[in-house]
Parts: structure tokens; sequence; C-alpha cells
């Protein structure tokens, strides 16, 4: 079963550096040989004593194989399932009707004050769920992303449009290292980007908008009324609706400069604490309160009481991951948690390894394009860290009192995911942050105990009394304040980012292979000082073949012509040295 499910997850990786999508004939072939390899077993002649099922047990990269290719291929066609060529679509303006399907902020107070002849200057981007082209109804909605540059309308998400707009298929810059914005699109199932043309027939036609969207309009006023234009209040929309739409770029350059962007994007540990809070609170409010006074019923006395726990502590996670908008890293957690709670409540045994090979299963077949996001392989990646140092350190772990082992458990578990995910993010981001330990090591207990619970609160209280959401959103943002003035002092640190070259990432990826062996998988004391000894010698090597490196470039004085892909027109950067020239003819 673990080798089915994994062999299943490889072949979704393996289809991943396919170039192109296959034909259908291919993708059915691919599916009959999985039906052949696994309802048709072959076993080795020299396998005498036992049944053996090599292909019955692979059958698996058949099927993630072609699960995730039948998935691009109908991505891929949908614009022909409507009878649309996007090519000629793009030449010139059309007129789309549908639903949005993002979060938006509302207009502040003089403007929703103000008559409806008057128009809102501003700049939205907005992804909308099309289901009309010119009037003519799709055969199947198409998700599309626009921007719109002094918006007329006050668009808030579920409303449904008719906009003018120009657009042309999803496409990004193919400039090597940079940030894949195609691939981002397809993660999104976003089939093509455009631009909304100011029009005077532009409209609404449903003023209806999502529950979502009217929590988070209540709560930005609420935020106004505190502390109109407060710097971190974007930081408390982020951690109760997800939205990162407000947050300006030196909050950014903070948040990243000290590895804690984490802290702030809706994923696994928001739902964690979600569901592990819930649960406890109503196990001891379950446990405090005289039931026997209450309930006759002698059925509901012999029911376990973490059936009641348990549900609500679902209902919790999956309501906070739709004020997330179910964003992919909230949906991965909600089926790890599903999954989860499930073995629980059925009494199955079931191992760490099979909880995540079946968590792995279950995400590719619900969303299977995650797999081109950098934060699923973070998530993953963090995920088995954190197990294999439970696993590894165990011992040491369980020794001691209750406070001396949690923090003894924060220590080890942030000092691993630190120093193991420096080799990912080189290869995703060629940085690493130097002080995201230190960062991280206060961060995380303080947004974990404090922060996020008092916004949340914040958010549960705010349809119950207005003056009680005030009182958890001004402890909520004091909260975020004191740490925000640790992780400016740390950011403010020349020295806080390293930027690397191709081969530092490779080095690194090195180095952390050779970690997670020496570390984790306890080789003999013998073969731990061969892996020492390798490490250091390869180290050496590596250092000193870069430094021969510059010093021959140096006596070369070699120059470099880079070409950048902008999108239109060009640009050339000339170099030398440490001098450079950076030739652009403009649009």
């Amino acid at each position: 079963m673990d080798w089915w499910l994994a062999s299943f997850f490889l072949g979704a990786i393996f289809s991943l550096f396919l170039p192109v999508v296959p034909d259908v004939f291919v993708l059915f072939s691919l599916l009959l040989l999985f039906i052949i390899f696994y309802y048709f077993p072959f076993n080795y002649p020299f396998n005498l004593n036992k049944s053996f099922k090599p292909l019955r047990l692979s059958s698996g990269l058949l099927l993630g194989a072609s699960w995730m290719l039948f998935n691009a291929f109908n991505f891929q066609h949908l614009w022909q399932e409507n009878n649309l060529k996007v090519i000629e679509l793009s030449t010139k303006t059309q007129w789309v009707q549908g639903k949005i399907l993002s979060l938006h902020t509302p207009p502040n107070n003089s403007e929703a004050h103000s008559s409806e002849k008057s128009i809102v200057h501003r700049r939205l981007r907005f992804n909308v769920k099309v289901t009309h082209i010119n009037n003519i109804q799709l055969n199947k909605a198409i998700q599309l992303r626009f921007s719109w540059k002094n918006a007329t309308l006050p668009l808030q998400q579920g409303q449904t449009v008719s906009l003018k707009v120009k657009f042309k298929p999803a496409h990004g810059l193919a400039n090597l290292g940079s940030f894949n914005y195609q691939t981002w699109l397809n993660a999104k199932s976003i089939s093509a980007t455009g631009y909304v043309v100011n029009d005077k027939d532009n409209q609404l036609l449903t003023l209806e908008n999502t529950l979502r969207q009217q929590l988070f309009s209540d709560y930005k006023k609420l935020l106004s009324n505190y502390r109109p234009e407060h710097e971190l209040s974007p930081l408390l929309l982020a951690l109760g609706f997800g939205s990162r739409t407000e947050l300006k770029q030196n909050l950014w350059q903070v948040l990243q400069r000290t590895g804690t962007g984490h802290l702030i994007a809706i994923s696994g540990l928001h739902i964690g604490l979600v569901a592990t809070g819930c649960f406890f609170i109503v196990m001891l409010v379950i446990r405090a309160l005289p039931l026997s006074f209450f309930v006759n019923s002698h059925r509901h006395q012999t029911i376990n009481t973490r059936y009641y726990a348990i549900g609500l502590s679902m209902v919790a996670a999956a309501s906070y991951g739709y004020l997330a908008g179910f964003s992919l890293p909230t949906v991965r957690a909600l089926v790890m948690l599903c999954i989860y709670w499930s073995v629980r409540l059925l009494a199955i045994k079931l191992s760490i390894t099979r909880w995540l090979l079946l968590t792995l299963f279950v995400i590719t077949l619900t969303t299977p394009f995650s797999l081109f996001t950098a934060s699923f392989w973070l998530s993953v990646y963090a995920v088995t860290i954190i197990f294999l140092t439970l696993w590894r350190f165990n011992k040491m772990l369980s020794t001691g009192h209750k406070l001396w082992r949690f923090i003894k458990g924060l220590i080890i578990i942030q000092l691993s995911l630190t120093l193991m995910l420096i080799p990912i993010s080189a290869v995703f981001f060629q940085q690493i942050s130097v002080i995201a330990l230190f960062a991280n090591i206060i961060a995380v207990p303080w947004m974990s105990f404090l922060s996020i619970p008092l916004c949340l609160l914040s958010v549960l209280l705010m349809p119950i009394s207005e003056t009680l959401s005030q009182v958890f959103i001004m402890l909520s943002l004091e909260s975020v304040q004191l740490l925000w003035h640790y992780l400016t002092y740390l950011s403010a640190k020349s020295w806080a980012i390293i930027t690397l070259s191709s081969i530092n990432v490779q080095l690194l990826v090195l180095g952390g292979l050779l970690s997670v062996v020496f570390l984790f998988f306890q080789p003999k004391p013998s073969f731990r000082y061969k892996i020492m000894a390798t490490t250091f010698c390869c180290s050496v090597a590596i250092l000193a073949v870069l430094a021969l490196g510059e010093q021959s470039d140096k006596k070369l004085n070699n120059w470099q012509l880079v070409v950048f892909d902008v999108g239109q027109g060009l640009s050339v950067l000339i170099q030398r040295e440490n001098k450079a020239i950076l030739y652009d003819t403009g649009a």
C-alpha cells in the first residue's frame, strides 16, 4: 500500500517534466496500461516462495502520470470545449459576464457616502469566473484574471458583473531564476489575463456579495474606527481572512528578510491551531459540565465525548478555511486534518508514513495543480522534517517536566526546520535568511498563542458585539506591534540575507542531503565518520573551485552580455568587472 501510494505521487511528479501535454490517445494508453498492470500482475519466475507483484505495486506511476496529464489536457482545451479561439479573441475587446472570485476592500467612508455617479479611482486586480463572452453562454466556465485602472465600480466577491475587457492567453517572462508567473497562473487554473476597458456600459448585474466579503468589509471598518491607517492593520486582515493585497512593501521586506512570511499565510499552522484549540476547549467544557443533569438518555451518556469535540473541531477548521477563501495551503491542511480525524474516529491504526502518503494522494486527486506551487513543496518538506525530528529525538523530547519538554521541542523542531529548509529555500528563492532561526523561535510561539487567537476572537465576536471585537482588535494589534519591533530590529541587519549563485545552491542541496542521512537515518558509527570526512572534503574542494573561479574571472576581466525578457521591447545588460550598462529601448 505504501509503495503504491508513493509510486502514484512519483508518477504525478514525473509528468511535470514533460515539455508538452500528450494527445488523448497517449493518455488513454497510459490508463489502459495501468489497468493491465493492476488487474493482471505478473510474478517473477525466480520468486518461488512468495507471490511478488511488482507491476501492481508500480502501476501507481502510470495512474499518477495519467491523472495529472488528463487534468492538464482538460485545462489546456477549455477554449476548444467552448468553441472559442483565444488568439482571435485577444485581437480586440470583448464583453464578458461572470462572478467575482476575489476579496476586495470596500470604499472608504467618503466614497461610500458620495453620489452614485462618483468615480472610485482605484486600481484593482481580481479573478472572474466567466460564464458568458459577448452574450454567448459558455459550455464550461473559464477563470480569467483582470486588472482595472481607475475602476468605476466598487467590486466585491460574489457579485456578477458585465465588463468590457481585453485579454490574452496566460503567459509569463522567461528569465532564468525569476518568478514564473505562467506557472503561478496555471496553479490557480487561470486561463488568460487582461485588463478592463473603462466604458459607460460596465455594470454590476447582481449586488449580492458573499458572507466572507461582508465579514471582511465589517472587520475593515472596525479596524479603521479603532486606528485609522494603522501600519500593521494589513497583518490582521491577512491573519483573519487571508487577504494580503494591502501589505505594503516595507512589511513584505521585514517578513522576507526574517523568514516569517509563513506566519501570515493561512496554512497548516493556523488550521492546526484552530482545530487543536477548539478540540481541547470542547473537551474541557464537556468534562466540566454535569451532563447527567441535562441529558437523561443512556444512549447520549455512553457516546464517546471525543466525537463531539472532533466534529466541532472540523467545523471550526472548515470555517477558518472559508474565511481564508479555501486557498491551496488551506485545502492541504484541511485534507490532512480530515484524514487524521477520520482515522481517529474509525479507530484505524495508521503509521505516520502511510498517513503522509495518503494525504499526498488525496491532495493530488483534489488539487492536482498545487504541485506547481513552491508552497506545496515547502509544506510537505516541512511536515516530513517535523516527523523525522520527533522520531529521531523521541527520547530527548519525552523526558523532564511538561514545560521543559515544550521548550526543548520548540527549540529542536525550530532548529531542524531552519537548517533543513535552507536547501529547498535556496532552490526556490536563490537566497537564505541568516536570522530566520532567531526570528521564528520567538515569532512562532508568540503568534501561535497570542496574535492569531486574539485576531480570530475579534473576527468571531464581531457579529455578536462590535465593542468586544474592537477590544480584541486592540489586543491583537498591540501584540503584533511588540513582535514587529523585534522583527524590524533583526531585518535591519546588513547580513540578514545572503544571495546565492547557482553553484552555492547546489552546494547547499548536497549538504542538506548529507545532513538528512547523517542526522535522521542513524548510520553505524564507522559510516558516520566516513560521511563526515566525505562532507568535509567535498566542501573544501567546492570552496577551492569557487575561489579559483573568482580569481580567474578577475584576471580575464570577461565581458558579460545578458538579454532580459521584459514582455515587449528589449533590455540588454553589458557588464565588465564592477561596471555595467543597461540598454533598454522601452515599450
